[in-house]
Parts: C-alpha cells; structure tokens; sequence
C-alpha cells in the first residue's frame, strides 16, 4: 500500500521522486507554501518571517488573523491563547518581584534567620541518617539556606498566594471572553479541533469506488 508523506523539501529527501514513480509513495506534500527569501514581499510565509516570527517583532501584536490564514485555526488559537497568557504573565511577575523585594529588605531584622545565624549557631544538630560515617553537623551551618528560603518565604508569599488564587479565576474568564470574541470573527464557533476533514482527491476517489468496507481502526 502506497503511502502519502508529508515533508519539507531538502537534500535528504532527494529521492522521493523515484519513491513516487516506484508507487512506494502516493504523493508528497511540502510544509510551508513559497521560500522563505522569496523576492515576493508579500509571500505570506516570508510576510510572517519579517513580521511575525523576528526578534524585531517582540513587542508588536501578533497578526493573528495572517497566522490562522497561514496554519488554519488551531494554529492560530493556540498563538492567541499564548499571546493573552503571556500578557497575562505580567501582573502576576510584577507582584513577585515586589514580593522577593519585600523579602530582601526584611532580611535583616527576620528574627527566624537571626535564631539559627546568631543567636544558636553553634547548636550541634543530629546526622541526617543512620549509616556510619554520617558527620554532626551545626545549625550555623544552614544560615545561607535559611535566609535564601527568606527570600521567596516570606510574609508577603501569603498575600502572593491569594493574589495568584483571583489571578487564576479572572484569567480563565477573561480568556473565555477573548476566544469567544476570535472565534466570532473567524466564523469558527462550532471548530472541533479533534475534526480532520478528509481531502477534496479522497472524496472524488471515494465516490467511484465500488467495493468498500468499514475501517476497523475508525469505524
């Protein structure tokens, strides 16, 4: 049985004409339409490479609608989830930051890393386990780690926690609100994303065969 591939055209596959003409391969399909240095500026792949996938485009909004043309809907609601995310990213980084700051300056006078970097540092603790040759070790010893877990632990993470909590539910909602809206404007409110529609050739074929069966991997 002959089989279809799908593929980028290079070197490495410069035998898929023979593999064609043997009927060991039904046909091939490249990934991409057009070149990417096309001299064609308004190529839609080489348009997206400029204008959409540059380091030069980081802060500018992505062209969705140029993406969903280009890859199909799926693509291009992914590309919009992780575009929202993203900016939705920024709120919740920026109260962690103040939160690790917060952190930083109550460093000095947190009476927990005192405890275990003066007051006790030379308290003698217990070996971490029972085999011979495990060493006593000092609480003075875990001062660095202490006022490391300070940093991130601290009585801002309490506040943090329950930003992050409203932080999840608004995302979720406004999300909802966002797809709805892209969804309308690409005419897709009923797309499946589990659908696969079978090609116009297979359809054609389809109709002229005679003898058919159930598939029984699909059936």
């Amino acid at each position: 049985m002959p089989y279809v591939f799908i593929l980028c055209f290079s070197p490495i596959f410069s035998g898929i004409t023979k593999l064609i003409k043997d009927r060991v391969s039904e046909a091939a399909f490249p990934l991409h339409e057009g070149e990417c240095h096309s001299s064609d500026d308004k190529a839609p792949r080489k348009w997206l490479l400029n204008n959409w996938a540059s380091f030069s485009t980081i802060f500018k909004k992505q062209p969705l609608d140029d993406i969903k043309e280009y890859f199909g809907v799926k693509i291009g609601l992914y590309f919009a989830w992780l575009g929202f995310y993203t900016c939705m990213l920024i709120p919740a980084s920026a109260v962690g930051v103040l939160c690790f700051i917060y952190g930083f300056f109550t460093l000095v006078g947190d009476a927990h890393s005192k405890d275990v970097c003066e007051n006790h540092n030379d308290v003698i603790l217990c070996p971490r386990c029972d085999i011979k040759g495990c060493k006593y070790e000092q609480l003075g010893q875990t001062c660095t780690f202490v006022k490391i877990t300070h940093l991130f632990d601290n009585g801002a993470a309490v506040f943090f926690a329950v930003f992050m909590s409203l932080w999840a539910v608004i995302f979720m909602e406004l999300w909802k609100r966002y797809s709805s809206k892209i969804t309308h404007h690409w005419d897709a409110t009923n797309f499946d994303t589990l659908e696969e529609h079978p090609r116009p050739e297979y359809l054609a074929k389809l109709s002229t065969v005679k003898k058919k069966k159930v598939n029984f991997i699909t059936g």
